[in-house]
């Protein structure tokens, strides 16, 4: 009995989750009022489900009954309440939460029917063509929900469309209204944009700083210091403050450019209709504010309906910058941007083989002046190009395109292939990109022997493919290239309803071990960067511990980097949150954030060779972030004091990002004196980056043991900075 009830309690969890990825997060998107999902019997749920959410002004008057295939009647009772959101008008709505488990509900309802302020729905059942045997019930109801409406404006002249904001121009006001026991720390700002275009910033490097913006506050007639801010995709821009200057309740705030900008940062979109808004509030120290998942955006301003220039005026093509900009913290693979259209495209040629295609060089010369685009329908099983494709293509990548991935291929690898074939044997050659789409049933028996460990929810988040490039000659000899000399970027479409957070890009080893390699979503596709081809799959990763339920206050912070592989528990089901973390468990953790590898495991004489943390302790201590309690002696087994991870999180802060951050000004914590000398400067950027902060009676402790949960955090903060 006891057994089933942890099972039933685990499997609550695991919906949960689902729901809350499904659930919109308070933004300015229209918010479907009532959605459900049924889900039988699986490998992961071991009775059937109803799961689903409900908004309403009145939640007395919610019911929700499921009227079965047999013609009986189930009323749908399990239920929670969630953070209410607030319409155009700050009218609240709460969020029903239900998740309702039944063994005799072996068939999916027909129709549910929802009671609601006085009005009866009928939603009729949908099936859900990601999950077999899974259906879903959605109302064509919508509002525009969000967190609290605060007053503000759009300072913004869109008077004259596809032009940079001149410098010393006042972007937008707002006036935080409602801060609870919480002040704000953070500013998201939605610049104007739409499904097809937005305000984008000036992507040459070093034209956009931090010292083009201003925020002021009109209240008290004084300048707010920014100690962060971001740029990203569709005209986002982000900023961060200090705590000793944060937002204030009920003080007007104006962001503009500074007087001393150079006026080409930020140019409107061209002629149409856009929406804008901006969020103020507490963001959990993250660098930059998250826009989405576990945020306090308590006060937020929408502006729907905003013309821009001539909304009749077909949009010419937008001038420098790009229209997408890099944001400034993304990796390397936003660089390779898919235009939504390529000028005259390289055309395959039939072939004989319906499963292939063949490139001719004459095609290869077509594309951009950054790459060329080869376009294959889904099913294509090899493309063929020849050997001297890299002589047509030049310094340009090579990107080939289905509708579910992608993948780019450097010039460097491209020479490689061409390498391969003697000079006496290359009339004839051919390069090979062969593609195969793993089946559902193979994926299904990949993902259960994998999903053996406690409480692991693995899901295939898109399709499967193994992949291989090759080079034939015209005698039939392949020749497989094993190893790339530079990444070869791919990019894997994942399902819409997927949880970001948990997803990442796995190899997929010949014994059918998955090892991670990373990923980021971008666009709806997981990008990754590959030194080899295999299978590769793109997985939803949720891991849950027994010993940290979903309410617990760094439950996200731990399933996200469980899913990224970069933190693991004590057991298969047992996190220890509470335990300390010791010296060399943070080590490892850095190593693993930075992605720090190491040949040398011999650095100091008290970590052994075969201990598990001796290669990562090498790697970050040849980095420059950790050193010894002395030249020999690392002392991996003790605990980690928070002035010790104050030291090591901002040197590896500043290795992630290739500087040092700025000592604004010291924090007067009261127990300032407990600190040692060689770890104060440390503290005090360590607090103005947001990694830590002070605790009871604004204390530092600075000898206090690191937990094994407040490490995970502060790793988390260190993943998250730019």
């Amino acid at each position: 009995m006891k057994s089933k009830l942890i099972r039933k309690i685990s499997m609550m969890l695991v919906f949960s989750i689902v729901i809350s990825v499904l659930m919109p997060s308070a933004s300015f998107a229209a918010t479907t009022v009532m959605y459900f999902k049924y889900q039988p019997i699986g490998p992961y749920e071991y009775e059937p489900v109803i799961d689903g959410y409900v908004y309403t002004k009145d939640p007395a008057s919610v019911s929700v009954r499921a009227n079965n295939s047999d013609n009986s009647v189930t009323l749908i009772t399990t239920k929670s309440y969630g953070e209410p959101l607030y319409d155009d008008n700050n009218t609240q709505y709460s969020v029903l939460r239900y998740y309702f488990a039944d063994s005799n509900m072996v068939q999916a309802p027909l129709s549910l029917t929802v009671e609601l302020e006085g009005s009866t729905y009928t939603l009729d059942l949908v099936w859900d063509s990601d999950r077999p045997n899974s259906y879903s019930y959605q109302s064509d109801l919508s509002l525009d929900l969000g967190s609290y409406r605060m007053p503000g404006n759009l300072l913004l002249n869109t008077v004259t469309a596809s032009t940079y904001l001149p410098a010393g121009s006042d972007i937008i006001s707002f006036t935080p209204s409602k801060m609870g026991n919480r002040e704000g720390e953070g500013v998201v700002i939605q610049l104007p944009c739409n499904n097809s275009s937005s305000t984008t910033f000036n992507s040459d490097s070093g034209v956009v700083q931090m010292s083009d913006f201003e925020v002021v506050d009109v209240t008290a007639n004084s300048i707010v210091n920014i100690t962060h801010f971001s740029l990203g995709e569709d005209g986002l821009l982000t900023f961060n403050f200090l705590y000793s200057n944060l937002l204030i309740q009920d003080h007007e705030y104006i962001v503009k450019l500074s007087a001393t900008s150079s006026g080409d940062e930020i140019m409107l979109p061209p002629d149409g209709v856009y929406t804008a808004s901006v969020k103020a509030g507490f963001f959990g120290n993250g660098y930059p504010p998250p826009v989405e998942g576990d945020i306090d955006d308590v006060n937020s301003v929408y502006f729907r309906n905003l013309t821009i220039g001539d909304p009749s005026a077909v949009p010419s093509a937008t001038p420098k910058p790009s229209a997408t900009p890099k944001p400034s913290a993304t990796p390397e693979p936003t660089a390779t941007q898919k235009p939504s259209v390529t000028p005259e495209p390289p055309v395959p040629t039939p072939s004989s083989n319906p499963d292939q295609v063949i490139v001719n060089g004459e095609s290869l010369k077509n594309g951009t002046k950054d790459k060329v685009t080869v376009d294959i329908a889904n099913g294509t099983k090899q493309v063929l190009l020849p050997a001297q494709a890299v002589e047509i293509i030049g310094d340009r990548k090579l990107e080939l395109n289905n509708d579910k991935m992608s993948v780019a291929i450097p010039e460097a690898v491209l020479k490689k292939l061409q390498s391969m074939v003697p000079a006496d044997k290359l009339a004839g050659a051919q390069i090979s990109f062969a593609i195969n789409r793993v089946s559902e049933s193979d994926t299904e028996q990949l993902l259960n022997k994998n999903s053996n460990q406690a409480n692991l929810n693995l899901k295939a988040a898109g399709d499967v493919y193994e992949f291989k490039l090759s080079v034939i000659t015209a005698d039939g000899k392949e020749t497989t290239l094993s190893q790339f000399d530079q990444p070869i970027t791919l990019r894997l479409k994942v399902r819409p309803d997927a949880n970001p957070a948990l997803l990442g890009v796995y190899y997929v080893a010949d014994d059918g071990k998955l090892e991670y390699v990373g990923g980021q979503l971008i666009d709806g596709e997981l990008v990754a960067e590959l030194r080899h081809f295999s299978t590769y799959a793109a997985l939803e990763y949720d891991k849950n511990f027994d010993d940290v339920p979903a309410h617990h206050w760094a439950s996200n912070v731990i399933k996200e980097l469980a899913a990224k592989q970069i933190i693991s528990g004590i057991s298969d089901a047992a996190f220890a949150p509470k335990q300390q973390m010791t010296r060399a468990e943070f080590a490892t953790l850095i190593a693993r954030t930075l992605q720090l590898t190491s040949a040398d495991t011999a650095v100091f004489a008290d970590v052994d060779r075969d201990n598990a943390a001796a290669g990562a302790i090498a790697a970050v201590n040849e980095a420059g972030i950790i050193v010894g309690r002395s030249a020999t002696i690392f002392a991996p087994n003790d605990p980690i004091t928070r002035e010790e991870m104050a030291v090591m999180v901002v040197r590896a802060y500043a290795y992630k990002n290739g500087k040092e951050a700025e000592i604004v000004s010291s924090y007067a914590y009261s127990d300032r004196k407990a600190v040692a000398a060689w770890a104060l400067p440390y503290i005090d950027v360590a607090s103005a980056i947001g990694f830590v902060r002070g605790q009871d009676n604004d204390r530092f402790t600075p000898k206090q043991v690191l937990t094994r949960a407040e490490g995970a955090q502060v790793i988390y903060q260190l993943l998250k900075s730019n």
